[in-house]
Order: C-alpha cells, then sequence, then structure tokens
C-alpha cells in the first residue's frame, strides 16, 4: 500500500508483481489509512504490518505464525524482539523485554514498549480491536496494543523477528517529541493517568532544561558575537 511515492517503489512492486497478491501506488489519507485498506483486502488469518523503512529477519514469517499456531484463541498477538539499525545494518538500539499485559503497556515509555513491526496477531483480534485510527498520526500501533490488551493476552517469542532504520525521517526519531505527547495521550485515554502525568511531567522537565540551556548560551559572548557576524552576512548578501 504505497502513498505515492516518487522514488524507485513502483519499478520494484512492478518488478515483484507475480508474486503479490494486491497492491497500490496511489496517495491516501495516511500511514492508518493505508494499512486499514491492505487488512481490508487481506485474506489471512495472522496479520502484521511493515513500515517503509522496516524490513523482516530471515524466517520471521514462519516463526511467528507457528508461535500464533501453537497457542489458544485467547492468545491474540505474539511479540518477537525487534532492532533499530542504523543506515548501514548495525543495531543501536534493542527494547528490553517486558512483560506483556495491560499495565506494562500503560508503562510503554518506561520499559513496557516493543518494537511494532515484530509483534504478529491474529485476524479475530483485528477484528475485535481495529481498524486502526485514523485520526491519529502517531502511537496509532499503541493504541491498538491497548485495545488489543483488554481481549486478548500477549506471548513473546524469543527470536529477533524485525528490524527498523534509525533516521531523521522516521517519526520516531525525526519527530520523536511529537511522538511522545501522541502516546502521553493514548495512555491516558486507556486510563493510565498516573503513567501518562508522569510521562508528561518528565517531559516538561526535558524541555524547561534545554530553554534553560538556551538561555544560558543566548548570554555567552562567543554566541553574541557569532550572532553579530551572521547578522552583518545576511544584511550583506540581501543588499
Amino acid at each position: 500500500m504505497d502513498g505515492g511515492s516518487t522514488d524507485e517503489t513502483v519499478e520494484i512492486l512492478e518488478k515483484y508483481d507475480p508474486w503479490i497478491d494486491h497492491w497500490v501506488s496511489e496517495p491516501d489519507e495516511g500511514q492508518s489509512d493505508a494499512i486499514n485498506e491492505g487488512f481490508a483486502k487481506s485474506t489471512g488469518s495472522i496479520f502484521a504490518w511493515l513500515n517503509s523503512d522496516d524490513y523482516y529477519a530471515p524466517r520471521a514469517l514462519f516463526t511467528m505464525a507457528e508461535a500464533l499456531l501453537s497457542h489458544e484463541a485467547d492468545v491474540g498477538a505474539v511479540v518477537g524482539t525487534g532492532h533499530k539499525v542504523n543506515t548501514v545494518g548495525e543495531i543501536v538500539y534493542t527494547p528490553e523485554g517486558s512483560d506483556l499485559t495491560r499495565d506494562d503497556f500503560l508503562n510503554w515509555l518506561n520499559g513496557g514498549s516493543f518494537m511494532q513491526p515484530a509483534c504478529f496477531f491474529r485476524r479475530t483480534a483485528w477484528e475485535d480491536c481495529g481498524p486502526l485510527r485514523t485520526d491519529l498520526e502517531y502511537a496509532m500501533d499503541v493504541d491498538l496494543f491497548l485495545k488489543l490488551s483488554q481481549k486478548y493476552r500477549f506471548e513473546r517469542v524469543d527470536e529477533t523477528i524485525s528490524y527498523a532504520y534509525k533516521h531523521d525521517a522516521a517519526k520516531t526519531t525525526g519527530e520523536r517529541l511529537y511522538w511522545r505527547v501522541g502516546v502521553i495521550l493514548q495512555l491516558a485515554a486507556h486510563g493510565g493517568d498516573e503513567a501518562a502525568r508522569q510521562e508528561a511531567m518528565e517531559l516538561a522537565d526535558e524541555l524547561h532544561s534545554r530553554r534553560q540551556e538556551r538561555a544560558a548560551m543566548n548570554l555567552h559572548p562567543i554566541f553574541k558575537w557569532a550572532m553579530r557576524i551572521w547578522r552583518y552576512l545576511l544584511k550583506e548578501s540581501t543588499g
């Protein structure tokens, strides 16, 4: 489900067209809308989604299918290990393996999280708790996982399942402050008022600290001279 990319995405899709049941490249209403449309076209019993900057480990699909099929129906989702990698494929971050309970998810920003591409869930769980909210630009996955945890158990798979590139254009990297606010709002919406309050206060403390650092920098003589030079050069360049 491609949102009308102008890179080589379409050429790659056309190359693998014989092995893809359905693909489309056209403008959509955002990430959630594209994922919802994709799942609406699906025929399988196990769901997962992969973002444009993610990729699966070898045998990941087999591993997760085997794990889900080995559990009773009250297990709605299984979670494997996901890693963040830099642009040359080196692992730079791996979430600590927490318990997969609703209480842990309500502590999402403080050790209760996992990598979204490493989570697979049943079609029945999606039909009960989906679709993704299209009004959320951030944390739509956290909203879904919190809904799933109300009705189903999550189980862990102790194997690497996915990798996600860490780069400035990724939402959770380049727009991390907005993403954190989105998660905080979802924690509060799902009854995690205390966790949301604590996370909001931590975020406020960080922003206050940065503001103080900037104020101190503005008073530094070297910074003042640099600003004078910049204003002079700007004036000269504009005539």
